[in-house]
């Protein structure tokens, strides 16, 4: 394998809008956007070279109603949810203390190549219901994942599964019914571990309810057991990720919000003349890596992107300050 290591400069480091256009204050309201990577490409950034310009950034310094531009980084948080790491905050549910304060039918907690996992007892049906978790105060959940034990590749007639998730709103009575929505039905080892359920808004209490209906047992070695090498089940459910989406603080709703979160910036003014150039550095330190089997076509790649809402600028670019590694092998 052979790694290749080079600055990406000239055009290339530059968030264009159409027509490679680098001037993205002529084409606002634009979102411009790192370009697809291939398997085996990464890029590292830095920092994010900015040029604004405009007839008085005065009045630009105080906070505006709507924001003026934001910078997105898409990244697959986890397995299956590309998602911006800055605008979402992920609730885990996993280990011992998790599964063990929920009630179990048919399963147990066991520790199974080092991670604590829901195992069945035996083939048959299984539930573990976990217990309440509250909320200091209401969240919006975006995306919800889960990780189960056996691989993708397992047969598709070891098991079926299916995970529920109880919820209340903030504005719920005391004693009213909770919410619920299905994230998975009858579920096999090779079928998606994502949900994006609509309307979860309000949340400021979940739990969940997973059932498994297990036709084949594993044999596993747990030190725990009196008898080693007892057949037990099926390893199951590992973890579920609740992700809640947060405002991004790359959201900037006036130039001192900017000014504030760079690195470092310079203010350009002319004598008697109100400022019209502003040149500001701001730090990101992203990864960029291009996948597999990433989906251009449904946006499920990783990239960074600037969304310039405004208008009020006269000129607006935007220049990477990062490295590209390209991967060779002799596959």
């Amino acid at each position: 394998m052979i790694i290749d290591v080079n600055q990406i400069a000239d055009l290339p480091a530059y968030l264009k809008g159409a027509n490679d256009a680098v001037n993205l204050a002529s084409l606002a309201p634009v979102i411009a956007r790192t370009p697809e990577l291939k398997e085996k490409q990464q890029i590292e950034i830095a920092d994010l070279d900015l040029l604004i310009e405009a007839d008085n950034l005065l009045d630009l310094l105080p906070r505006q109603n709507d924001p003026l531009f934001s910078i997105g980084v898409q990244k697959e948080m986890l397995p299956g949810i590309f998602a911006d790491p800055y605008r979402h905050r992920v609730f885990t549910l996993a280990g011992f203390e998790d599964f063990n304060r929920g009630t179990f039918e048919n399963c147990q907690a066991f520790e199974i190549d080092g991670i604590p996992t829901l195992v069945s007892l035996g083939t048959g049906t299984c539930k573990w219901h976990s217990r309440w978790y509250e909320l200091p105060r209401s969240v919006k959940v975006g995306h919800l994942n889960w990780e189960i034990a056996s691989a993708r590749t397992a047969a598709a007639q070891s098991f079926s599964y299916s995970l529920k998730m109880d919820y209340r709103s903030d504005s719920d009575a005391a004693n009213a019914t909770p919410h619920d929505t299905l994230l998975a039905n009858n579920a096999g080892p090779d079928a998606e571990r994502t949900a994006t359920p609509a309307g979860l808004t309000d949340v400021i209490a979940f739990r969940f309810h997973f059932t498994a209906d297990v036709w084949h047992d594993s044999y596993l070695n747990e030190q725990h057991l009196e008898v080693l090498g007892e057949s037990l089940g099926s390893p199951l459910l590992r973890a579920i990720n609740v992700l809640e989406r947060v405002p991004s603080p790359l959201s900037f709703f006036s130039l001192n919000e900017l000014m504030a979160a760079a690195d470092n910036y310079r203010l350009i003014e002319h004598s008697g003349q109100p400022p019209r150039i502003l040149l500001a550095t701001l730090g990101l330190n992203a990864t960029l890596i291009g996948k597999k089997d990433q989906d251009v076509s449904q946006a499920r790649y990783e990239f960074l992107q600037l969304d310039l809402k405004s208008s009020a600028f006269s000129r607006f670019e935007a220049k990477l300050n990062a490295e590209e590694y390209m991967r060779t092998t002799n596959e």
